[in-house]
């Protein structure tokens, strides 16, 4: 028993070792939790989250966590509970062209600083951009376009954009929820309307895993893993049986929302490493065709990344598969190249 247990434990070691090795070759070093008990202790890490009975949850107003994603990479929101480090007025200030950017975690800078999101970068480019960071974590494309409708509505704005991820669509789904088990709304179109179920209960957020689930995590072998998982989801086709009809119902909202307010809107794509350099199966077998079908403008940033060698496309994404601060840099340039050549009133 005494040499099989120490013949097992000699070979987890081994495969540790190894696997921590291939993490470092092959890039797939995926970010290790930072909401542990312990990091909180050792680092300024504050839970930014609050329910919304609405949205199913949302970023707290002025909040600000200061290592929230590693020592000295903060998360700051203003007044309104958007990740920023100023606070926006209704009206567009003079001499800017104001874009109003509606997504998910990549949208508002999932492990990157303040000063590092893609709505950063967009106005760092130009001193007659402003640029409105609404993104919010784990948002599904639902309810991107439920807070936008809520909260986004109050600001003028010359460009709407709202930026989707395949997974936006997969949270669509009913009954999907976050990973901490927060609730989602549902939305369908019943009888030909837009119908929507808000979030039904009020549960954490943000909810910490037991130490041993968390030593359990962190090992590479099981990083190893989760990453090879990850890609192998997101390869997945997924069915638009269950979001194609309530999405084409918003997007079409927005558009008509759009035409009445005078402003520009978008669809932007940001497609996965895995899916350059033109392998999305969403954008390739209804997306497309649907906007190209309605009118609505498409920026797809899938052609900006595959103008990059493999090795730079892979600099775009930090191991857990969200934008690295290249990869929000080279996001931000992106959208305001398509910018450029699609709106007449964008700023030259």
């Amino acid at each position: 028993m005494l040499l099989s247990l120490g013949a097992t434990l000699t070979f987890l070691v081994i495969a540790e070792g190894l696997s921590s090795v291939l993490l470092s070759c092959t890039g797939r070093r995926s970010l290790k939790p930072q909401r542990t008990e312990e990091w909180r202790k050792k680092f300024e890490v504050v839970n930014v989250f609050q329910f919304d009975k609405e949205l199913g949850w949302r970023y707290q107003p002025s909040a600000h966590s200061p290592d929230h994603y590693g020592p000295g990479i903060p998360m700051t929101t203003n007044a309104r509970g958007m990740r920023a480090l100023r606070e926006h007025t209704d009206g567009i200030p003079e001499g800017k062209y104001r874009v109003v950017c509606v997504g998910d975690s990549f949208t508002m800078g999932w492990g990157v600083g303040d000063d590092e999101t893609i709505p950063h970068y967009m106005e760092e480019a130009s001193d007659s951009i402003e640029s409105i960071n609404m993104g919010c974590g784990a948002y599904g494309a639902q309810q991107c376009y439920l807070w936008y409708l809520r909260d986004g509505l109050a600001f003028e704005t010359d460009a709407l954009l709202l930026c989707l991820i395949a997974e936006d669509f997969r949270r669509m789904a009913p009954g999907d929820t976050s990973a901490s088990g927060a609730q989602r709304p549902h939305v369908d179109v019943i009888d030909g309307e837009l119908r929507v179920q808000g979030a039904a209960s009020a549960r954490k957020v943000v909810k910490e895993r037991s130490p041993i689930a968390s030593f359990i995590k962190d090992l590479s072998i099981c990083r190893l893993l989760l990453s090879y998982a990850r890609e192998n989801i997101q390869r997945n086709p997924i069915s638009e049986a269950h979001f194609a009809p309530a999405s084409e119902a918003m997007f079409r909202d927005l558009a008509q929302v759009s035409r009445e307010r005078g402003q520009e809107f978008y669809l932007v794509y940001f497609p996965s490493l895995w899916e350059l350099p033109d392998r999305s199966r969403v954008l390739n077998t209804w997306l497309r065709e649907f906007l190209e079908k309605e009118g609505i403008g498409l920026i797809d940033l899938s052609p900006y990344f595959s103008r990059l060698p493999p090795s730079e496309q892979r600099a775009l994404y930090l191991p857990d598969g969200h934008f690295s601060v290249h990869g929000t840099r080279a996001t931000a340039a992106g959208i305001l190249e398509a910018l450029a050549e699609l709106d007449e009133g964008f700023p030259r």
